[in-house]
């Protein structure tokens, strides 16, 4: 490792620090509203699923601690790092946008929107291998941020309807239905592209089955519009098990390099 490396690799856990110490001080304050002017976000999940962001800290934090050892570095691990201490410091960022009053808030989109995109050039990163390393080398290297990247493009999409909602620019319950129909359509459109890209991994889609399920949880008891949205999110979430049953496992044996099969030439 050169010494930008090395710096680089001490920037990630310090910002891995950040964002944990940003979500358990910052966060208290943080989008408590569920309801303005009368509207649901329609697709922001059931409180409980909101525990996954103690797996993706665990994950964050099992990745910012592999990539310090020099002998674990590599290409990836150098063209990762860049990128994942500006998602780990713009984490802590948004949360503090969102604890803020109204005329700050809408900051929240964009940091969230950058959070995503730099997760998701992190995870399709076609150059990283993962032949021949063990399971624990694999989950730590590779898989550690695949459910950051797949939570952070659906909470761009929950943050932007919020914000829709906060500022009025969503103003009865039927542009309410109709923005919560399109951004979910969205969000499961971009959310597939990018599970396809990652083959298909469970560590990904799975996160969307789950957040797509604590949709369906909230809004299954609520009116005006809510059913429609609980029935579209409970296909995205079956549909989705679906993809990920049928195109792979949970990954985690050691990959062997694949044999190409040798036409034998006519003679």
């Amino acid at each position: 490792m050169t010494n930008i490396q090395k710096a680089l690799a001490i920037g990630v856990l310090l910002a891995a620090i950040w964002q944990v110490f940003a979500g358990g001080v910052i966060a208290i304050d943080a989008f408590t509203e569920n309801a303005f002017f009368g509207l649901l976000n329609y697709i922001q999940p059931a409180g409980f699923i909101f525990a996954i962001w103690g797996l993706i800290y665990a994950l964050a934090f099992a990745f910012a601690i592999y990539q310090l050892f020099p002998q674990n570095n590599s290409r990836y691990l150098e063209y990762a790092r860049p990128l994942v201490i500006a998602a780990f410091a713009l984490s802590g960022f948004w949360l503090y946008f969102a604890s803020q009053d109204l005329s700050l808030r809408w900051i929240t989109v964009p940091v969230l929107i950058a959070i995503a995109y730099a997760l998701y050039h992190v995870i399709v990163f076609q150059k990283t291998t993962v032949q021949g390393k063990t399971m624990w080398e694999r989950l730590l290297s590779t898989y550690s941020l695949y459910p950051y990247a797949a939570w952070t493009l659906i909470a761009s999409g929950v943050n932007i309807h919020s914000i829709a909602i906060q500022y009025a620019i969503v103003g009865d319950v039927f542009w309410n239905v109709f923005v919560s129909v399109f951004l979910l359509v969205l969000v499961t459109v971009l959310s597939w592209i990018t599970l396809k890209q990652v083959q298909y991994s469970p560590w990904y889609g799975l996160v969307l089955v789950w957040a797509t399920f604590g949709i369906v949880w909230t809004n299954i008891a609520e009116t005006d519009g809510a059913l429609l949205i609980a029935i579209a999110a409970g296909l995205v979430s079956l549909w989705t098990a679906l993809l990920v049953i049928k195109h792979c496992s949970l990954d985690l044996s050691p990959k062997k390099p694949q044999r190409k099969a040798i036409k034998k030439k006519k003679a």
